[in-house]
């Protein structure tokens, strides 16, 4: 556990630094506290002793403090959820009943940063470049100092963001069972006849976006390539006709929304979902796995994990909770990377 502490020097004025969990100080946040007190009120000192304090917490419970010069995006994303977990886990099926406002997790962000910039421009701790982007080319050169001032629309921007406007709720999904039901409504096999009945095509269209979490827009691929005077066969990694004229003429994604909507009138799947429906599925399968949310958000093509957490960081606890299971098993064969 980290400790923020309030210190009062002889003949100095009262001030506060970050103890390890043996009641050591922590050196390189000590360092940079001292480089800056003399800039700072002491209610700034405050406010980033404590927001360290908790960054070092968050690493020695992962038996990472030692390894503080290397961290990058998944551990400032950890700890970001961690926060809004109420410093317990880093993942949560149910939300937190108090979660800390934006302003807070804001402040937490931008001491954290502001810490590893001084390391880097002091030290050469590489940390910093790995969760900025650069200065945009219009803008000038900063002085060494510059970092201080976190309203500056100059500063880099951070790839871990706080999102002040939250969506209400969780995105519309698939639970296992109706993403089942879909698929066996395109095709099924019959052992009997050691066939395929039914459109195997949209069978394995509908597979593919529950099981890999793409957008549907994918399929313009198959229209570019039949622009561009590209060769469409059976054999091809494209989606094609096959049963019906235009033979194999490529997939477009107005045929996929006219299967939807029959699969629909039938009384498959529920009211009004839609082929994106099944990406919000794969996130959330994910997130109950275990999976952590930066493996998630690269596995999605988000530009920032902070898209992530904010569409599928929190699981409500009723349904969620009766289908945790299911989501487990349902996401066991996929491959996904957890590396830290």
């Amino acid at each position: 556990m980290g400790y923020s502490l309030a210190i009062s020097p002889a003949g100095g004025p009262r001030t506060w630094t970050v103890l390890d969990g043996g009641y050591h100080t922590v050196l390189p946040v000590e360092d940079w506290l001292e480089a800056h007190r003399h800039l700072w009120s002491p209610n700034t000192v405050r406010g980033y002793a404590t927001a360290l304090a908790q960054w070092w917490t968050f690493l020695e419970l992962r038996g990472e403090a030692d390894r503080w010069r290397e961290v990058g995006v998944p551990a400032v994303a950890g700890f970001l959820s961690w926060l809004r977990n109420g410093r317990t886990v880093e993942h949560a099926i149910a939300a937190v009943e108090q979660v800390p406002s934006v302003q807070t997790l804001e402040a937490r962000l931008a001491a954290l940063i502001s810490f590893y910039r001084w390391q880097e421009a002091v030290f050469e701790v590489p940390v910093a470049r790995r969760l900025l982007r650069g200065v945009p080319r219009r803008h000038p050169a900063r002085g060494l100092l510059a970092h201080l001032d976190g309203r500056s629309a100059s500063q880099p921007s951070s790839l871990v963001r706080v999102r002040r406007h939250r969506s209400q709720g969780r995105p519309p999904l698939l639970l296992p069972q109706q993403i089942q039901a879909i698929l066996d409504a395109c095709a099924v096999y019959d052992p009997a006849t050691g066939r395929w009945v039914g459109n195997l095509r949209d069978r394995l269209l509908f597979a593919t976006l529950a099981e890999t979490g793409m957008r549907l827009g994918v399929t313009h691929l198959a229209c570019r390539a039949a622009e561009a005077g590209i060769a469409v066969t059976a054999a091809g990694p494209l989606w094609v006709n096959l049963d019906r004229p235009p033979l194999l003429a490529t997939l477009r994604e107005s045929t996929v929304r006219d299967k939807t909507q029959a699969l629909r009138r039938k009384g498959i799947g529920p009211a009004g979902w839609t082929p994106h429906w099944s990406r919000h599925s794969h996130a959330t399968a994910l997130l109950l796995a275990g999976s952590a949310e930066w493996v998630v958000a690269r596995r999605l093509g988000h530009a920032h994990v902070q898209t992530t957490l904010d569409l599928y960081g929190w699981v409500r606890e009723g349904e969620a909770l009766r289908v945790a299971a299911n989501w487990a098993s349902y996401a066991s064969g996929w491959q996904v990377a957890d590396a830290r």
